[in-house]
């Protein structure tokens, strides 16, 4: 899969950031405001676009530099938390896969379904499932 197909969010403790891969944005159109959901009950993240207006929101910018492309924002208090419910090891950087549900227009990330991350490659427990790309057949 290349990586602008992939929905996924990756936290880190260490520095308290939150990555959201490009194919979950571009997945609601390359909004300029997004929003974090999380329901601890379910062990669910979420991520949806919203409004400039929307106090919760975050500005979204966008790189496109290879591995790094997506939007990386910081929220020491919410990963802490996401870390603390999930009994997670903190020296770990945490990678989820996720959906995206059209008609609801969000991004869902079923935390216990994670893998880690280190030196650039992602360890995980089960395979990575989301959006990918369609197979086409070229006849010459």
């Amino acid at each position: 899969m290349a990586g602008k197909d992939i929905i996924s969010v990756t936290f880190f403790y260490k520095d308290g950031s939150i990555r959201v891969s490009m194919g979950a944005l571009e997945s609601f159109g390359l909004p300029k405001f997004i929003r974090f959901l999380i329901n601890p009950s379910k062990k669910t993240f979420a991520v949806e676009p919203c409004n400039r207006s929307d106090l919760s929101g975050v500005h979204v910018t966008y790189t496109m530099s290879g591995l790094t492309a997506g939007f990386r924002t910081f929220s020491v208090l919410l990963v802490e938390q996401i870390y603390e419910f999930m009994n997670w090891d903190i020296k770990k950087r945490y990678r989820v896969y996720g959906n995206y549900i059209k008609e609801q227009n969000v991004a869902v990330f079923d935390l216990n379904h994670y893998g880690f991350v280190e030196d650039l490659k992602y360890y995980g427990k089960e395979k990575p499932y989301g959006k990918k790309k369609k197979k086409t057949n070229h006849k010459s």
